[in-house]
């Protein structure tokens, strides 16, 4: 029995052994692999070719990286923005949706669009904001890659796990754990403080898509309910819920002036470009009149006869800034247009006070007296009986004042013809206005009375706008023609009348702003003229929009005008006959060409024509020179040889083709002379450079004359008449001075002789005055020595 018991025990225990022994091999696998890997890692390390040089710049290396990404992972100004910005941005969307909440049976519409607008530029700001924080973040991310790489090092893994590496590099590797761990530290502290951003900034952005849809809505309920009776007639009590409506309108005050602080501090570059124009218009204006003041030739602006402009322009300025104040910002709040313009009429009223008649003038006191009233009565918004008979009396007093100021100003030069317009229109929408009262449409009576007296304020602010900039644009004139040695006299009319056309559209469009952005209009408009400006169109393969095709000719147009122009800022109005700076017309054809070449490549990158499309038409114009405009562009070209070689200059007396007279304009295709006879000759410039050309004053003005006279004398006298003849030649004031005259006799018959005198006159512009002189003055000496002229 016993002897069976070992023997199955023997059979048993072998199976057990090589199951325990399986086991433990298994448990003890993957650390004999990592031995292994890493025996192999420092066999490979000690077995290689790497120098301890090589393991130092390792440790370089690695130390760069782990700093650059603790620099990295540090949080950028951007970032830190969008931090600060993100709680106003929150308090902001608040403020909004307490409004739109107030609102949501009967909206302001100026209050909407407001908050439309406000909405527009904290969506703009958030999404900005996306951008940013999605930089950072990938930043981030991609650094926290660069240090997971580090555990795939095999010579950083071989040198930790070496006990000789470690004690010969103990120091580096101390240091690099302990950077490695900052590094560490410093990239999840950013990913977390970037996460928290985003979930800000995408709760940002949901609430204001939000208020966007709904402000939308209400702005669409609105234009409809805005002609409905809101009170009923004026003999008719208000309903309560319409006075309750009307109440809660007024009390968004407080979020409307945050609102408006927020819309300045976001666009606080528009403000300091608005206030840059004015300095610079300031300046302008002081520097012309201190030069002239410089050159005592201040009182030349006598003839001009300025009413606005001043050499202290500080009130111009402002007006002059105000007027543009639309152009810096084409969307601008309601709130905005109100205090532009409440400054506008401060300064308007400083200007006028002094260059007004009294009579006038008081007329502008009651203008602004209306502007206030108005102002003041926009806010009654839940009128009762009483106030609603104010308002319509206000509206009353207005149509009436609005017709006697057009009756005055139509015997008034002072005023243009586009404020007269004007003020027409103010009738006009304050006699709608008036029934609007009666009838009970209290917010479109507020809409109207506002757009009819800042629109009336707005037309006379630019009537003399337009008169100002006119005015500016004649003392740069007077200065420059001053300083580049013209007459100080010119006519002035064409200069005004061209000026005054182009201003005009100007103002016309200033004021198309001003006056629809009073009536809750312009957005509308804005939105609609702007989708059908960038709508693409096709015709054909050629994909354009109209938005490009019109910024292609205003640019064409612009550059003609500038170049047409440009002559006046350099003091040639254009009827000249002398100038000391001749190189001036070269430098003025060759500033026209380039403001032509600028133009029109700056026309062709705007109209968005693919470059192909260029090129074939460039093709076409190149067939088009070799068929038939090749003396057009001999011309031009020549006129370009013109501006280099120099030849001739404006002011030049020259000879061509049989013709004399002063160069006039040297153009980009053709030159003009003008006769002494007042005619002018239109010369192309490729005749006057293939052709022979007199120039009588390439180098200087001189000019040799020559006069003849036979005088009775005797030999005694002969050298006597030629010393008084040379003294009286040269003491003339036209003598060039070092050139003796000659003084010739060509014969003698029965004591007649017969002498030619020859001098050289140092302006031949006054060649004929210098012979007349002489004429004069030789007879006078000739009659004193009791000799006579034959």
């Amino acid at each position: 029995m016993r002897d069976r018991l070992k023997t199955a025990l023997s059979y048993i225990s072998v199976p057990v052994l090589l199951l325990f022994f399986h086991v433990v091999s298994a448990q003890q696998q993957p650390n004999w692999r990592l031995r292994m890997q890493a025996d192999s890692a420092v066999q490979l390390l000690l077995d290689s070719s790497i120098s301890d040089n090589d393991i130092l710049n390792e440790f370089q290396k690695t130390f760069e990286t782990l700093n650059e990404v603790q620099d990295a992972s540090a949080i950028g100004f951007d970032a830190r923005t969008v931090e600060r910005q993100l709680p106003e941005i929150t308090r902001n969307l608040q403020i909004i949706r307490n409004g739109v909440g107030q609102f949501n049976s009967s909206a302001s519409i100026r209050n909407l669009q407001m908050f439309q607008l406000m909405l527009n530029q904290i969506n703009s700001d958030l999404r900005h904001g996306k951008n940013v924080l999605e930089a950072y973040h990938r930043k981030l991310t991609s650094e926290r890659e660069r240090m997971r790489g580090f555990r795939r090092n095999t010579i950083l893994r071989a040198m930790i796990r070496d006990t000789v590496m470690r004690r010969n590099y103990g120091n580096q590797l101390r240091e690099m754990r302990s950077k490695f761990k900052a590094a560490r530290l410093a990239n999840t502290t950013g990913l977390t403080y970037i996460g928290k951003l985003q979930s800000q900034n995408s709760a940002g952005e949901l609430t204001c898509t939000e208020l966007i849809n709904t402000v939308e809505d209400q702005l669409r309920n609105s234009a409809a309910q805005l002609f409905s009776n809101e009170y009923g007639y004026i003999w008719e009590p208000a309903p309560p819920e319409a006075v309750q409506r009307m109440r809660m309108a007024g009390q968004s005050f407080e979020g409307q002036r945050e609102l408006f602080a927020y819309y300045f501090r976001t666009n606080w570059y528009k403000r300091v470009l608005w206030l840059c124009v004015a300095l610079l218009f300031f300046f302008w204006i002081t520097r012309n009149y201190a030069s002239l003041r410089r050159s005592g030739q201040l009182q030349t602006l006598d003839a001009f006869s300025f009413r606005f402009l001043t050499n202290r322009p500080l009130a111009g300025s402002l007006v002059f800034i105000c007027a543009l104040a639309p152009l810096f910002d084409m969307h601008p709040p309601a709130s905005y247009i109100e205090l532009v313009q409440l400054i506008f009429v401060i300064s308007l009223t400083v200007l006028l006070r002094r260059r007004w008649p009294r009579d006038l003038f008081r007329y502008w006191l009651g203008i602004v007296l209306l502007f206030l009233a108005v102002s003041f009565a926009r806010l009654i918004t839940a009128p009762d009986t009483w106030q609603r008979i104010i308002l319509l009396l206000l509206s009353g007093a207005s149509v009436g004042f609005g017709i006697a100021f057009l009756l005055r100003i139509r015997r008034h030069t002072l005023i243009a013809v586009f404020t007269r317009v004007i003020t027409v229109i103010y009738v006009l929408v304050n006699a709608l206005a008036f029934y609007c009262c009666i009838s009970g449409r209290i917010t479109l009576y507020h809409i109207l009375g506002t757009a009819a007296v800042f629109g009336l304020t707005q037309a006379i602010g630019l009537s003399v706008f337009i008169r100002l900039v006119v005015e500016a644009f004649l003392l740069q004139v007077q200065t420059s023609r001053i300083h580049g040695g013209f007459g100080t006299y010119f006519s002035s009319e064409a200069i005004e009348r061209r000026s005054k056309q182009i201003l005009l559209v100007v103002a016309v469009v200033l004021w198309i702003i001003v006056f629809t952005t009073d009536l809750n209009l312009y957005s509308s408009l804005y939105n609609g003229l702007v989708d059908l400006l960038t709508t693409r169109r096709t015709i054909g393969s050629t994909a354009f929009t109209a938005g490009n095709v019109l910024l292609f000719f205003v640019i064409i147009w612009i550059a003609n005008l500038l170049q047409k122009y440009i002559a006046y800022f350099m003091g040639s109005v254009g009827n000249d006959l002398e100038t000391s700076d001749k190189a001036r017309g070269s430098r003025l054809l060759l500033t026209r060409l380039l403001l032509l070449t600028i133009g029109f490549l700056l026309a062709i990158a705007a109209s968005g024509l693919p470059l192909d499309k260029i090129t074939i038409v460039l093709g076409a114009l190149g067939v088009g020179i070799g068929l038939g405009l090749q003396n057009i562009v001999n011309n031009l070209v020549s006129g370009v040889i013109l501006i280099f070689e120099r030849p001739l200059q404006v002011g030049d007396l020259i000879e061509t083709a049989n013709k004399r007279g002063r160069v006039r304009e040297i153009g980009i295709r053709s030159s003009r002379l003008l006769t002494p006879d007042g005619a002018e000759i239109v010369i192309p410039n490729g005749d006057m450079l293939s052709g022979a050309v007199t120039n009588w004053t390439l180098s200087d003005d001189y000019m040799r004359i020559s006069l003849s006279c036979k005088i009775t004398v005797s030999a005694d006298q002969l050298d006597t008449i030629r010393q008084e003849i040379r003294e009286t030649i040269t003491q003339h004031p036209l003598t060039v001075p070092g050139r003796d005259p000659e003084i010739l006799l060509n014969g003698v018959n029965a004591q007649v002789a017969d002498f030619t005198l020859k001098c050289w006159c140092n302006n031949i512009s006054k060649s004929d005055q210098f012979k007349s002189e002489l004429t004069e003055t030789f007879y006078r000496l000739f009659e004193k020595d009791n000799i006579q002229l034959m």
